[in-house]
């Protein structure tokens, strides 16, 4: 049986199926669901010479589980560069945008340029799955896993490793960039929660790549964060079974738990 999609259509509408449902209440659509429908608009002006370097998302506004609508609109088109604008809204309403770089490939040029350090992922094969955020969610789990590699004094793992498989949309497979999209979103809670709870929320996310991943496994490894006055700045290192593809870095507020879930399941601003 195949796997159901994250969205449906219906016209110019795109309707939330149960996958999209979030994490902090059901009448909302998840983060990774969002950035992974927008740079499923991004990827409409992308070709086989234009590589998405660069994909921002803002998730100013908590998404409803409700039909959503997307538009796109070409920023530039450049002889190296395409910079493109995507906007998802509800009702007339923009709930979340995102602004996206395509960079035309050509040859590496000559010579050596200074490597960071090797930092060689351990397989996922090696490591059981992790426990479901919610183990009342009805998804198919044959649609995605995760699989933590390194614990830290209980709270999140620093490194986890985590498969997506299902289609976004009916009528074509999940793309290498739609796949990313989502899995970066995931570098706000891999890096901010502590061994109380997650109590950052991310209005946006930056990603950037030098690559498509190759095949359904993406690692998110945390590199770099800090944290002052409620607000967190982290980096996340992001890699395929063959090596580093790019990173995602995430801005964060701080919110108390009860005051996050009433915000979203009230359709208000998530930020």
């Amino acid at each position: 049986m195949a796997l159901e999609p994250t969205f449906e259509r219906d016209g110019d509408r795109i309707i939330p199926g149960e996958a999209a449902r979030g994490p902090w209440s059901r009448e909302t659509v998840g983060g990774g669901q969002l950035t992974s429908l927008l740079a499923s608009g991004v990827e409409r002006h992308a070709d086989d010479d234009l590589h998405p370097a660069r994909i921002t998302f803002d998730l100013f506004r908590a998404a409803p589980w409700a039909p959503l609508a997307l538009t796109t609109h070409v920023v530039r088109d450049g002889r190296r560069i395409r910079v493109v604008d995507v906007s998802l809204q509800h009702e007339g309403v923009e709930v979340a945008r995102a602004s996206g770089l395509l960079i035309r490939r050509s040859q590496e040029p000559p010579g050596q340029v200074a490597q960071p350090p090797s930092n060689a992922m351990p397989a996922p094969e090696g490591f059981a799955p992790d426990m479901p955020l919610d183990p009342k969610a009805k998804r198919d789990p044959r649609a995605g896993e995760s699989r933590s590699v390194r614990r830290t004094g209980g709270a999140e793992p620093a490194i986890r490793w985590i498969r997506r498989s299902a289609p976004l949309l009916p009528d074509h497979e999940l793309t290498a960039l739609e796949r990313v999209a989502a899995t970066a979103d995931a570098a706000s809670p891999v890096s901010n929660r502590s061994d109380e709870g997650l109590y950052f929320v991310n209005p946006d996310s930056t990603l950037l790549l030098h690559r498509l991943p190759v095949g359904e496994w993406i690692c998110v490894e945390t590199v770099a964060r800090g944290a002052a006055d409620g607000v967190s700045v982290a980096t996340c290192m992001l890699h395929d079974t063959s090596g580093p593809i790019g990173s995602a870095t995430v801005a964060g507020v701080a919110t108390a738990l009860n005051e996050l879930i009433g915000r979203r399941a009230s359709h208000a601003p998530g930020a």
